[in-house]
């Protein structure tokens, strides 16, 4: 959950700086202008000196202790786990909040709502001193609020300084968050009782004839290879996860039941991964059943109950792998293809490889390959940048559910290690061809594929 209380400060802050060093950069030369007045801080203190923090604002008053071991209780109930860093950064924001602007007091405190002050802030310091800052009424002349710091003086602060006061312990509760998944290894996704798998290999090599792929689908028929752009928008969505709300830091055994996070049902979406040391962990998010405008979650090992958006919680519960396999037609290496095979209308046109030869032109010498059809050479040069622009060709979008219409063409690439596959195209709108490969179902652009097909069947002197 965001802490817009601290933010809205500092952005307030860093905007009336750069007002004042813009106006002393651009006043003209001969302009003598009236020194500005000094910032003053409203209390002086180190926040690694406070020992407690009592504070009454819009959502009650409220009153926090530093144990020993330098974590943070709340006394209201010891079972809430605070968050350590967003107590420091509130100390810090209430350290740094300061003015420039201060007022002669010739009326009675009433008169600014500071007696009795709507909002107060008492630090209590490990000595014993105690700082009582308060935060009275919004004056719209000057733009602010009036504070009246520990020594009696008054001043002017920013509206946002209200923010400080009008905080309860789910501002500073301590949320779950999930780790960094740029490491990730492993993604499993469980519902419905069916586990989906996807894992990233460091060699993929030898899984799909290519290494320009990372992250596989396994499957009992073997590995499909996924889109790695579609994988880290799947890892970035989980790795940036924000909880909608908390509703609460301790559930009882019947509010665990009524989410259904706990429940048999539950769906779960794992990562393994490592952090940058190289040291390895998992983080388990488990999805319950949906809300009026949400989804419950957890993290497994947690104790807290959240709810999350329904549609971070759709992209996992409705998750189609299917839409995530790599768009390339062809997920091979040009130099490991073989022979290949371009029919239509009863017509096959077949090439096969024969080896590389070495050519000298104008004295340079280079490489390339030969390729053959019923025992003719073909220009070895154009059969090369033929199967380099295939093998990297990449379709529009995920085709499954779609149906392509008749007359079909087929283009079959033959591999080294007497491996097929073969691409069936047809006609599936006036702008796209509809691709399908082993069982998987693409739609490709239908001019930049013809013009690709008319490319192939050029070769042969078609």
């Amino acid at each position: 959950m965001k802490r817009r209380w601290i933010w809205a400060l500092a952005v307030f802050l860093l905007a009336a700086a750069l007002a004042v060093v813009y106006a002393v950069l651009t006043r003209p030369a001969e302009e003598t202008e009236t020194p500005e007045p000094e910032e003053t801080q409203l209390l002086t203190l180190d926040p690694e000196r406070v020992a407690a923090l009592v504070w009454r604002g819009e959502k009650g008053s409220h009153r926090i202790l530093r144990q020993p071991d330098g974590s943070w209780q709340w006394e209201a109930d010891p079972a809430c786990p605070l968050d350590g860093d967003a107590v420091k950064t509130l100390l810090a924001a209430y350290s740094q909040l300061s003015s420039r602007r201060s007022v002669e007091t010739g009326e009675s405190l009433a008169a600014y709502g500071l007696d009795p002050a709507e909002r107060e802030a008492e630090l209590e310091l490990e000595d014993g001193e105690r700082l009582l800052l308060r935060l009275g009424d919004y004056t719209a002349y000057a733009q602010g609020c009036y504070a009246l710091d520990p020594e009696g003086r008054l001043w002017i602060v920013p509206e946002e300084a209200r923010q400080l006061f009008d905080l309860d312990q789910w501002d500073l509760l301590a949320y779950d968050r999930p780790p960094t998944l740029d490491g990730a290894l492993v993604l499993r996704i469980t519902a419905g009782g069916k586990t989906e798998t996807l894992r990233r290999y460091a060699d993929s090599a030898g899984l799909c004839y290519s290494d320009r792929y990372h992250w596989f689908r396994e499957t009992a028929d073997g590995v499909t290879p996924l889109g790695d752009a579609a994988v880290a928008e799947l890892l970035a969505a989980l790795g940036g996860l924000r909880w909608q709300s908390c509703l609460s830091y301790d559930p009882t055994d019947a509010v665990w039941r009524e989410s259904g996070v706990l429940e048999d049902g539950a769906v779960r979406v794992s990562a393994e991964y490592a952090d940058e040391n190289g040291k390895t962990g998992r983080f388990t998010l488990l999805l319950g059943d949906y809300t009026e405008t949400g989804c419950y979650a957890a993290v497994e090992g947690g104790r807290q109950l959240y709810t999350v958006t329904g549609a971070f919680a759709d992209r996992f519960i409705r998750l189609d792998p299917e839409r995530l396999a790599a768009l390339e037609l062809c997920y091979v290496e040009p130099g490991r293809v073989r022979a290949f095979t371009l029919e239509a209308d009863g017509v096959s046109l077949r090439a096969e490889y024969a080896g590389e030869e070495n050519v000298t032109t104008d004295g340079e010498t280079r490489t390339v390959p030969v390729w053959q059809s019923g025992g003719h050479r073909l220009d070895g040069e154009a059969v090369r940048s033929f199967l380099e622009q295939l093998c990297t060709f990449a379709a529009k979008e995920d085709g499954t559910g779609c149906s392509g219409r008749e007359p079909e063409r087929t283009l079959t690439l033959e591999l080294e290690g007497d491996v097929t596959l073969t691409l069936r195209i047809q006609s599936y709108s006036s702008e796209l061809l509809l691709v399908q490969r082993d069982g998987t179902s693409y739609l490709a652009d239908r001019t930049a594929l013809q013009t690709l097909w008319d490319q192939g069947l050029a070769l042969f002197g078609g």
